[in-house]
């Protein structure tokens, strides 16, 4: 699901933030379901991670039923470049 909203996403950890606000999920319950830690997602959310896994990130993306294609238009800068996630 991705969000629909006027507030500023320009980070995965935005994204992430906005989707779990929007879904009513705490960290500690995507940490459960994706198979993350809490710790982890905590970082991604706060900007303190900046380069993560190929695989963290599709846990994440198939936890909301997001395409990575939808994800990355809709960040405006991260540290995820949208060629890379192409090629993917």
């Amino acid at each position: 699901m991705l969000p629909t909203t006027e507030e500023s996403v320009s980070t995965l950890g935005d994204w992430l933030k906005l989707n779990r606000k929007m879904n009513n999920v705490s960290q500690k319950e995507l940490s459960k379901a994706s198979k993350l830690s809490q710790s982890l997602i905590s970082q991604i959310e706060q900007g303190v991670v900046h380069d993560i896994s190929i695989v963290t990130l599709f846990r994440l993306l198939n936890y909301f039923r997001a395409d990575i294609n939808d994800v990355a238009a809709f960040i405006n800068s991260s540290t995820i470049e949208y060629e890379e996630l192409n090629n993917v």
